[in-house]
């Protein structure tokens, strides 16, 4: 999908958010400065940290697989001809019922539509896997 990434009235015409399972539910994280984004600086600067925290899981590692969590992108006008210079979301995996909730939650009921670019990379899903197991809460 092409995204028009002009700016909109001092705010980026586009930002990245991540959804992310946290406290038994999920939560989106979104980017709302007014500097343009790419996914993985918003990872390691804002996401990466909370997740590490709340997982207890190493920064350092963490910080390192941007691509780990479901992920999407906001585009303030799309350029698809359906939507008419539109607000959007493309997000790059189905959503259950429970991430599609977190998302109206944090958007409204956008269009939602699919970006193979937003598909989280198998070996860092793995590689989270690896750590969630390497550092799971012994009883």
């Amino acid at each position: 999908m092409k995204h028009d990434l002009f700016s909109c009235a001092g705010r980026p015409a586009s930002h990245p958010f991540y959804l992310v399972p946290l406290g038994g539910g999920w939560r989106v994280f979104r980017h709302t400065g007014t500097r343009e984004l790419a996914h993985p600086d918003y990872w390691r600067q804002n996401v990466a940290v909370v997740v590490a925290k709340y997982l207890r899981l190493p920064f350092a590692a963490l910080r390192e697989l941007p691509y780990c969590m479901h992920r999407g992108r906001y585009v303030a006008r799309c350029e698809l001809p359906a939507l008419e210079g539109r607000a959007a979301l493309f997000i790059g995996e189905k959503l259950d019922p429970a991430q599609l909730a977190a998302v109206r939650a944090a958007y409204g009921d956008l269009p939602i539509l699919h970006d193979e670019h937003e598909v989280r990379l198998p070996e860092e899903v793995a590689a989270l896997d690896t750590l969630l197991r390497e550092h799971a809460q012994k009883p």
